[in-house]
């Protein structure tokens, strides 16, 4: 990724160096290294904001947000999520799997913030928008943990409804992933 961060450079392609950066902050990320991580992402931000590249920097924006969740700094997390969401938004066809993304990961940091009744309000939206889109997997994630929230704030029935949907919708798809989580909650629940 450095050669290629010095090739694009030579090249004087800012579109190029801006993703080059970006890739070089996911590989940061996923190795770990989230310092390194959020200095690329800002790279990447700054030209595509010069370039009024939005829909590009809403991306990068979600990175940031991701890797302050990861660092449990929750009101940078929620913040940049927050923006990364408002510039889908405002995309002249927003593609509403990109804005339940967004969304989904807003309801998060929420929730982890101890928002459960505002967190509710995204998973809402995400379950909408995820089943308009045909994403399954976002409509699954926003149904965990949206039961998650519920359960939370002790409201149990809605949060089985939630979870027994979830555990439904994957046994119907043949994927257990979220599915064996959603169980253990609806025992403990029970």
């Amino acid at each position: 990724y450095q050669r290629a961060l010095k090739e694009a450079s030579l090249a004087r392609s800012d579109v190029a160096v801006a993703q080059t950066n970006t890739n070089l902050g996911n590989l940061y990320k996923e190795l770990g290294n989230l310092r390194e991580a959020v200095q690329c992402f800002e790279k990447a931000l700054e030209i595509t904001r010069k370039l009024h590249m939005d829909l590009q920097s809403s991306f990068i924006l979600n990175n940031l947000g991701s890797v302050y969740y990861l660092q449990n700094d929750t009101d940078l997390a929620l913040t940049y999520h927050e923006q990364s969401l408002a510039l889908k938004e405002k995309q002249k066809d927003p593609d509403p799997a990109d804005i339940a993304s967004s969304a989904l990961n807003v309801g998060v940091v929420l929730d982890q913030m101890g928002d459960y009744a505002k967190a509710s309000t995204y998973f809402d939206r995400v379950l909408e928008l995820s089943a308009k889109a045909n994403v399954p997997r976002l409509h699954s994630l926003a149904l965990y943990n949206y039961g998650e929230a519920l359960r939370k704030q002790r409201r149990f029935a809605e949060a089985t409804a939630k979870l027994k949907a979830l555990v439904d919708e994957e046994d119907a798809a043949g994927d257990s992933s979220l599915g064996a989580a959603a169980r253990v909650n609806l025992a403990e629940i029970a």
